[in-house]
């Protein structure tokens, strides 16, 4: 799972840089539908793969582990919401 959270932490943190945005992940920012659907995105296009593109199943795992990091963080009243995500 902590590999699962690399990857995901690595895709966005490129996004901010090439937003101009400041460094440093925060759980409440990368936790909206947007942020997470972006996410999506990138992971099927291959972002931080050896690969070209991953299979929906592969990116479905993956994202499993974010939300479970997620639920994590909003039981422990880090973020105020868990999205709903629809699974590819």
């Amino acid at each position: 799972m902590s590999s699962d959270l690399g990857i995901a932490e690595r895709i966005l943190e490129a996004a901010q840089r090439d937003a101009n945005q400041s460094d440093g992940l925060l759980m409440s920012d990368v936790s909206t539908l947007d942020k997470l659907e972006y996410l999506q995105e990138r992971l099927l296009a291959g972002d931080e793969c050896r690969y070209d593109e991953r299979s929906p199943n592969t990116v479905n795992s993956l994202m499993g582990a974010v939300m479970a990091f997620i639920r994590f963080c909003h039981s422990r009243g880090w973020v105020t919401a868990v999205p709903k995500l629809e699974r590819l």
